[in-house]
């Protein structure tokens, strides 16, 4: 899907590159945008369902002004507001200007976040692989055990030790 102006696809057809590029004008153009982060020890004690509705409340929290009377456009096919009129759309990122763009921010800030953590810990390369089990991320878990950035309840941790 494109826009007049902007290369907006689903995020993960995207380069990093060029998610990049299209982060700032996509956040011009928006009303207004949210991020919702969940720290692994809260995904852990809640479950990754009860975390994706966490993560949209924390994200609309910013943007709630003007979202209460608005139709949220969900990726996929579960509704993870409580309160919220919902849209739902599988592969919702190939069909919608606003869920592919929304896809793109949260990618570049996730990006953004696992650089920082790389510097904190070079060993997993976070910086290339974002979190993702890449061979090198899971043999840097065998070989000097999981961080405090890591979900313990990630299914690559079950013959980890601790």
């Amino acid at each position: 899907m494109r826009s007049k102006y902007l290369r907006v696809n689903d995020s993960k057809l995207l380069s990093p590159k060029l998610r990049l590029t299209l982060d700032q004008p996509i956040k011009e153009l928006a009303r207004g945008y949210g991020l919702g982060f969940v720290e692994p020890a809260e995904l852990d004690a809640i479950g990754m369902s009860k975390g994706l509705t966490l993560g949209l409340e924390r994200a609309l929290v910013p943007i709630r002004d003007f979202v209460d009377s608005s139709v949220l456009l969900l990726d996929g096919k579960v509704n993870f507001s409580r309160y919220l009129q919902v849209k739902t759309f599988v592969k919702g990122d190939c069909q919608s200007f606003a869920i592919a763009s929304a896809s793109i921010i949260a990618k570049v800030a996730r990006d953004e976040l696992m650089a920082r953590e790389s510097e904190n810990y070079p060993w997993y390369v976070f910086e290339k692989n974002k979190g993702y089990p890449s061979p090198m991320h899971v043999s840097a878990l065998h070989a000097v055990g999981p961080s405090q950035i890591h979900r313990r309840s990630w299914s690559f941790m079950a013959d980890l030790p601790w």
